[in-house]
């Protein structure tokens, strides 16, 4: 089991919702990965990019000491709550993906942005490029966080009673419908446990 995967197991028994983003953050910190995050509301045009993470070194001083590493995530600051705690969710799991899968130039990211729009069902990984493929795992990862699988677990009798519907688990949860109607899908629980192995 990688970062991820113990990122994972360590929220899939929670069942306390909404799950407090910072909470993640501190997480990812006792992998091992030292940098300080900040998280910023800007303007975006969310028909293109929801959010967006920059990770940079930073002086330590004026004496030459190693520099630190910070992250700035930005998320559209005009966004409900449930959008903006997923996608700053979901950029903090981007601290843990090979620097190699960045994208760096302008060209990857409009790819990115496009592909990304892509339903999943007409989402082909084998066609996809490598950028498109770890934003889709980033979107689980932070689906798995937000929505741990022990909370996921207490609403499929309601939900497929009819007692509740996918609106009454997002806003419990405080993440955006579409992905609370994937968690609630009878395939979610095989993608929860593939995410362990990362």
């Amino acid at each position: 089991m990688g970062r991820i995967g113990d990122l994972v197991k360590h929220f899939q028994d929670g069942d306390n919702l909404p799950v407090d983003v910072n909470d993640v953050l501190i997480k990812i910190k006792e992998t091992g990965l030292d940098v300080e995050v900040e998280f910023i509301g800007v303007e975006l045009d969310t028909e293109i990019l929801r959010g967006k993470y920059r990770l940079f070194e930073w002086p330590n001083g004026f004496y030459g000491g190693d520099p630190s590493l910070m992250a700035n995530i930005y998320y559209h600051n005009a966004d409900d709550s449930g959008w903006q705690r997923f996608v700053c969710c979901k950029e903090l799991t981007h601290l843990l993906d090979d620097p190699q899968f960045n994208t760096s130039t302008r060209e990857q990211q409009i790819n990115l942005a496009e592909s990304v729009g892509v339903p999943l069902r007409l989402h082909d990984p084998s066609t996809a490029p490598i950028e498109v493929n770890i934003d889709f795992i980033a979107e689980s990862v932070a689906t798995a966080l937000l929505f741990p699988r022990a909370a996921r677990d207490l609403f499929v009798e309601p939900f497929a009673q009819k007692k509740l519907r996918i609106e009454d688990i997002a806003m419990i949860a405080d993440i955006p419908e579409i992905y609370v109607s994937m968690a609630m899908r009878p395939f979610w629980p095989n993608i929860n446990a593939r995410l362990l192995n990362l």
